[in-house]
């Protein structure tokens, strides 16, 4: 049974907030190690049969793309650069469409502030990035685009002094069409604390709920798409904190990290899960995953030997993909990244079971 707490204290964000720190499962999973010779990864993407990975600091190459299956380059799936499609920044994570034409996706350039719709599989093909659509939204002035329903309705986020906005787009009525505060107003707030807002947001894939997931904050909070004003929070802590600790503790050692990178299915929400202060990151030596459902019931502990920031499901075959960076190979001397994977077919077919019951 969730708790709901009704004091402002607890909950930052508009609406309810939930409290269940009792976890059904609890899985320590082994790993399958695949890969050491994919470099710069620092985000992972699985679309059917393929890997896609940004990469950085390359200073060519923003997104390529891998056989998930042998893991041999595919290509170059964006090139950095101010060129004919060649692009300053790539939107992360990106939104997929599979139809009978391909692989597509949907990817924001913050710096061009312009929204790109790829053709994965033709730019695979003809190995030069092949861009079908293509939305100017420099004078709109918002900070990101978080979900596209459709070819002219797009769902983003946009700073206030002492806000986060979610807004709605109507691209071919060339409007906004509704805006939603998503915190409460952070006392003394100004400019210079925008950061404790830091967050990341993912899309249900049926494109009926969001979720966002906070770095700084110990909370997520699920956000309808039919109704934004359906919204709660919830938290595995009575004490999820609050924005005016993370000023004090900004730019210290004793800043505490949370949620770094989030996955979705249309059942489970997969959240890497820190819970250890900046300092200690590099000393970091494993990853919690916490899966929750999309009420907000927490469904499985996941535990994984490696401290993996950034992970990629493959709903399809089960799987579950981390990478590691900066793992010691068998000469104990240098560095390499690694890609571990994961099997959680138990996980995914006991979720299956008991829904067909």
């Amino acid at each position: 049974m969730i708790c709901c707490f009704a004091c402002n204290t607890s909950n930052v964000f508009e609406g309810v907030h939930k409290f269940n720190d009792q976890f059904p499962q609890k899985l320590y999973l082994d790993p399958e190690v695949l890969v050491s010779d994919i470099p710069g990864i620092v985000f992972l993407s699985i679309v059917d049969t393929i890997l896609l990975a940004n990469i950085y600091p390359d200073p060519e190459i923003l997104l390529q793309a891998y056989s998930l299956d042998s893991l041999k380059l595919l290509g170059t799936i964006i090139k950095k650069g101010k060129g004919p499609d060649e692009f300053l920044h790539t939107s992360i994570p990106l939104q997929f469409i599979e139809d009978s034409t391909g692989i597509k996706a949907w990817m924001f350039d913050h710096n061009l502030r312009c929204l790109y719709l790829l053709n994965i599989s033709k730019t695979i093909e003809r190995q030069r990035t092949i861009v079908e659509k293509k939305y100017n939204l420099l004078k709109l002035g918002f900070t990101d685009i978080q979900v596209i329903m459709n070819d002219s309705l797009f769902w983003g986020t946009s700073w206030t002094i002492d806000n986060l906005e979610l807004f709605v787009y109507n691209a071919k009525e060339d409007q906004i069409i509704s805006r939603t505060k998503l915190f409460k107003p952070m006392r003394g707030a100004n400019y210079n604390n925008l950061s404790a807002y830091s967050h990341g947001v993912m899309v249900k894939p049926d494109l009926s709920k969001i979720v966002l997931y906070m770095l700084y904050l110990n909370r997520l909070q699920i956000i309808s798409l039919v109704n934004p004003e359906d919204r709660f929070s919830f938290s595995t802590s009575k004490r999820p904190g609050s924005f005016e600790q993370i000023i004090i503790d900004m730019n210290t050692d004793e800043q505490m990290l949370y949620y770094r990178d989030v996955r979705t299915t249309d059942q489970f929400i997969f959240a890497s899960y820190n819970g250890f202060l900046s300092k200690d990151e590099d000393k970091a030596t494993k990853t919690i995953i916490h899966v929750f459902d999309w009420d907000g019931n927490p469904v499985a502990w996941i535990e994984l030997p490696h401290y993996t920031p950034y992970f990629a499901l493959d709903e399809k075959r089960g799987f579950l993909y981390g990478l590691a960076n900066g793992v010691l190979s068998d000469d104990g001397l240098s560095e390499q990244d690694v890609l571990y994977r994961y099997d959680i077919k138990e996980l995914l077919n006991n979720y299956k079971t008991l829904v067909n019951r």
